[in-house]
C-alpha cells in the first residue's frame, strides 16, 4: 500500500515540477525539452502589437526580456487595423531581435450610413414659399464579398413644409395655408467606383407613401410616392462627409385651394387637383460606422 502511494506521489511531483521554457512570461507556448535558455526580443512596427507564440499570449511589443530554449516556434503578431502576421521564428543566437513590419489593412467602405439631407423642391405652376425641407435616412451597403456589393438600400423619412398662396376675397395670393408632406420611402441604389476613396456616384429609384396635409379646413390626403435618384458621395473614406443628390419625385395628387374668403377660420370656395411632382435637389451630411 505504501509502495503504491509513494509511486503515485512521485508522479504527481514530477508533473508539477515540469520546467517552463519561457522565464519571466505569463505562460509557455508548449512543453519543450529542458535546455539552455537564451535571451531574445520581439519588436514590431508599429509597436503595441499583441504577440502570440505557440498560440499563447505573451504581451505587446516591444518585448525585450524573452527567454527560451533554442528551437523553432510559431509566432503571430496582431494589431487592430493591420494585417496579422503569422510565421515561424528560429531561436539560435543570444540577444537576437525579431522585428516585424505590419502592413495596414486595405481600406474597405463602411456598410452603415446615417444621412441628414436638406432638400430644395421645385414644383411647377405652384405659388409657394419654402419654409423647411429635410430628410433623414439609414443606408446599408452590402459587404465587399457579397454578389450585390455595389448596391445599397435606404430607408428614409422626412418633411417638406411650405406656404401655399391662393386667391382670397378676389385678391391674388392674399390667402395662404401651410402645406406639409411627410414621406416614408425605401430606396435602392447602384454605386459606381465604390472602392474609390474620394467620390462614388450612384443612381437608383425609390417608392413609398406620404401624407399631404394643409391646415386650411384641415385637409389631409395619403398617397404613394416614387422617385428616380442620382447623386455623388464625396470622401467616402472619412467617417463624416458630404453628399449631393438630385431626384425627380412623384409625391401624389391633392386638392389645393385656389380661391377662398377670409374669416376666422378662412373658407375655401374652390379647390383643384394638383400633382405634386418635380425636381428635388439636396445636400446631405453622411455619417459612416
Amino acid at each position: 500500500m505504501n509502495k503504491k502511494f509513494l509511486i503515485f506521489t512521485t508522479l504527481i511531483i514530477l508533473l508539477l515540477h515540469s520546467s517552463y521554457i519561457f522565464a519571466g512570461q505569463e505562460s509557455e507556448p508548449e512543453r519543450r525539452p529542458v535546455g539552455e535558455r537564451i535571451l531574445f526580443r520581439v519588436h514590431s512596427s508599429p509597436s503595441g502589437a499583441e504577440v502570440y507564440i505557440d498560440n499563447k499570449f505573451f504581451g505587446t511589443t516591444p518585448l525585450d526580456k524573452m527567454r527560451a530554449v533554442k528551437g523553432k516556434y510559431s509566432i503571430s503578431i496582431y494589431k487592430k487595423g493591420y494585417i496579422e502576421h503569422k510565421g515561424e521564428i528560429n531561436i539560435n543566437t543570444p540577444n537576437e531581435i525579431f522585428n516585424f513590419k505590419l502592413k495596414p489593412k486595405p481600406w474597405t467602405p463602411k456598410s452603415d450610413n446615417l444621412i441628414i439631407k436638406y432638400f430644395i423642391p421645385f414644383f411647377s405652376n405652384l405659388d409657394k414659399e419654402l419654409k423647411l425641407s429635410f430628410f433623414f435616412s439609414y443606408r446599408y451597403h452590402f459587404p465587399e464579398n457579397h454578389s450585390l456589393s455595389n448596391f445599397d438600400f435606404e430607408i428614409e423619412t422626412g418633411l417638406i413644409n411650405m406656404k401655399l398662396k391662393y386667391k382670397e376675397d378676389g385678391v391674388v395670393n392674399k390667402g395662404e395655408t401651410t402645406l406639409t408632406i411627410f414621406p416614408i420611402a425605401v430606396n435602392m441604389h447602384f454605386n459606381f467606383f465604390r472602392r474609390f476613396k474620394y467620390l462614388s456616384p450612384y443612381i437608383g429609384f425609390g417608392a413609398g407613401v406620404n401624407i399631404i396635409n394643409m391646415d386650411v379646413e384641415t385637409y389631409e390626403k395619403t398617397s404613394l410616392t416614387f422617385a428616380l435618384i442620382a447623386g455623388i458621395n464625396f470622401l467616402t473614406h472619412w467617417p463624416v462627409s458630404i453628399q449631393f443628390e438630385f431626384r425627380y419625385m412623384w409625391l401624389g395628387i391633392a386638392k389645393i385651394p385656389i380661391q377662398g374668403t377670409s374669416g376666422d377660420p378662412p373658407t375655401v370656395q374652390k379647390r383643384e387637383e394638383y400633382f405634386f411632382k418635380g425636381i428635388l435637389i439636396s445636400i446631405g451630411i453622411v455619417g459612416r460606422f
